[in-house]
């Protein structure tokens, strides 16, 4: 039950998203219509990061709810740890690889050696690794600081790494290594 008010939440917040990163992007076209001269504003295409956000929380959402479904093995826990690490980590990734081609800027590694990191411990996470429930912990514990959003969602990935019963038994397998 809680998982498929989780995938509501999730698909209704990815759509909000999407339909910002439409309008923003739709604004952009008609900034550049009117000034046929003059390029687009960058700041405009802050508006895909709401666009491919909205899609991946949409996604996020049709794959919790049907998690949630009779005769799947992995466990609702799984698919919500391994989205809110696969965000995190498309967030760090994108700024990084923003960060050096815009700014030509070095300090770019700075968001994408984590950024790959986290897109490393979801997808370990998804494939029910031991190694990736311990680096999950470990990288879900600096989130606690980060107050009122990092804190609930370290909260969220604490709970389901280490007392969600179902999750905990899914990096029991033979598959955990």
């Amino acid at each position: 039950m809680i998982s498929k008010i989780v995938a509501l939440f999730l698909s209704a917040f990815g759509t909000v998203c999407f339909l910002v990163g439409m309008l923003g992007l739709s604004s952009m076209i008609n900034y550049s219509k009117n000034n046929p001269h003059g390029d687009p504003p960058l700041a405009g295409l802050v508006f895909l990061v709401p666009l491919v956000i909205g899609i991946l929380f949409i996604i996020s959402g049709c794959v919790i709810f049907k998690q949630g479904t009779p005769g799947k093995k992995k466990p609702a826990g799984i698919a919500i740890i391994t989205i809110l690490f696969a965000v995190t980590g498309f967030f760090a990734f994108s700024t990084g690889i923003l960060t050096l081609i815009f700014a030509s800027r070095l300090d770019g590694f700075i968001f994408l050696i984590p950024g790959i990191v986290f897109l490393a411990v979801a997808y370990g996470i998804w494939n029910s690794k031991k190694w990736a429930r311990f680096a999950g912990v470990i990288l879900a514990l600096p989130g606690m600081l980060e107050f009122p959003a990092g804190t609930l969602i370290s909260i969220i990935i604490l709970y389901f790494l280490l007392a969600e019963k179902k999750t905990g038994e899914s990096f029991k397998t033979p598959s955990g290594f």
